[in-house]
């Protein structure tokens, strides 16, 4: 499918013609007009419009819809627009409202807006760090060396993790056994060296990436990258653990894709939407009713236009977290950064204490978490809310700043993103492949569920293969 080449200029000038469409929207809210129900599907279709627009403008600008920028803004319109898009379209499901009915019908109008703003802004960000500079080739017996050292370091992760992966597998299926899906994550914190199985636990399906990306020509180190991968994938998913099964297998399919060998995006784009919309609501019915009444009950009764809304509308309603930041402000007020510092500190393990200082403070999953249970709900349950990348911005700076707060990380995803794309280097694309595991599960969390396992997973590995092998050479040649 040719894809149209859109220019930076281009791509800025379109992204405006959108901002101006979002702003008709963004005053009808001051009129009187929107107080009634008639603006609220108006002001949902232009912002689905400008999602959906945004979204072109990036794939045509970056000449590839299974580009990793690409995927990130689907992934962030979807969990934060699903639920808008079912409004000005298909509608929401039978007996459901707009984010359950929790927010009044102005707070839902700022938070359209609000998403419409940051979709746009997000793509803003992405398109002016992009590049359509060529990539550079690296010699042959650099890229071979790169190559050997990102296989060795994947055996050598391969055979180091796989005890603890097949230990940890052990107690987290006899946690489901015993306690059901929340049972999968009891057990208690571990800290310092009692950590190191879990660690390593997740380091298992990096060492197959590391194994693709360095296969170069072997067949086997390839099929054996892509084995780890699968295994992961298919533990996680009789977890019901769908981010943690998905996430490593595109981050590999990524990878294949920009070393090995390019996928049709004919069929790319209509297995995803099987993921996502067929998929992913079997796997919730099974593990919300593990007897099997609830997936004989979807077999016979739901067809795929329902799997769809109902994927969308549970996607969507992450858009909650947003809603309920303004009232943690006004109980903690603004953090102005705090939280993206206590990110990047996670980088250091957690040796000496019981609770890392980067996840102490005011977080999005636990403060949200108690708020709903205590003011909104009313009742003890156990249940997480999640995060958001957007309500984390807000919590940070403020609705309009946050904004802007898009742009910056649009448009540091992409600079990191070319970074990775602007040679034939394995090792870099590497990196990345571990950010794109690693992204979406931030999306609907927060910064520091990307920051550690990026850094510890991504960047020190690279390092190891990059800088060890070059003092190593220095060292042999000065003797």
């Amino acid at each position: 499918m040719q894809i149209p080449k859109l220019s930076k200029y281009q791509a800025f000038l379109m992204l405006l013609l959108l901002l101006g469409l979002q702003s008709l929207a963004l005053i009808s809210v001051v009129l009187p007009l929107s107080t009634s129900q008639d603006s609220w599907f108006l002001i949902a279709f232009v912002t689905s419009l400008t999602m959906v627009g945004a979204g072109t403008v990036l794939a045509w600008r970056q000449r590839d819809y299974f580009d990793a920028m690409v995927l990130v803004y689907l992934a962030f319109v979807a969990f934060h627009g699903g639920q808008i898009f079912l409004v000005a379209t298909i509608g929401l499901p039978k007996n459901e409202v707009f984010l359950d009915g929790y927010f009044n019908f102005r707070d839902c109008l700022w938070l359209v807006l609000l998403v419409g703003y940051s979709s746009i802004a997000l793509a803003f960000g992405m398109v002016l760090a992009s590049s359509s500079s060529p990539k550079m080739e690296l010699p042959v017996e650099r890229l071979s060396r790169y190559e050997s050292n990102l296989k060795g370091m994947g055996v050598f992760l391969l055979f180091l993790s796989s005890a603890f992966f097949i230990k940890e597998s052990y107690i987290y299926a006899q946690n489901l056994a015993e306690g059901g899906r929340y049972g999968v994550f009891g057990g208690g914190d571990r800290v310092g060296v009692e950590a190191t199985g879990k660690i390593l636990f997740h380091a298992f399906p990096v060492s197959g990436l590391l194994l693709i990306a360095g296969a170069g020509r072997s067949k086997f180190f390839l099929v054996t990258g892509i084995l780890v991968c699968a295994i992961n994938f298919y533990f996680h998913l009789y977890l019901g653990n769908r981010g943690y099964a998905f996430m490593p297998v595109l981050a590999s399919v990524w990878l294949i894709d920009r070393i090995h060998w390019r996928f049709s995006r004919m069929w790319l784009a209509p297995l995803g939407a099987s993921v996502l919309f067929v998929v992913f609501p079997v796997i919730r019915v099974l593990r919300s009713s593990p007897d099997g009444k609830g997936f004989l009950q979807l077999l016979t009764q739901v067809d795929f236009l329902s799997l769809a809304r109902e994927s969308l509308f549970e996607l969507g309603s992450q858009l909650r977290v947003v809603g309920w930041v303004p009232d943690l402000i006004s109980i903690h007020g603004f953090q102005f950064g705090e939280t993206y510092i206590r990110a990047i500190s996670t980088v250091i393990p957690n040796l000496f204490w019981k609770v890392h200082w980067g996840v102490q403070g005011v977080m999005l999953r636990d403060d949200i978490k108690d708020y709903v249970r205590a003011d909104v709900l009313g009742w003890d349950k156990q249940m997480g809310w999640g995060g958001s990348i957007l309500g984390e911005a807000v919590l940070n700076f403020g609705v309009i700043c946050s904004v802007f707060m898009m742009v910056f990380i649009g448009y540091a995803l992409s600079r990191f993103h070319r970074w990775s794309l602007n040679s034939n280097n394995p090792a870099k694309m590497f990196v990345f492949a571990v950010l794109v595991a690693n992204i979406f599960m931030s999306i609907r969390g927060e910064m520091h569920q990307l920051v550690r396992p990026v850094i510890w997973f991504g960047v020190l590995p690279y390092l190891a293969i990059i800088v060890l092998p070059a003092i190593r050479f220095r060292h042999s040649s000065i003797k």
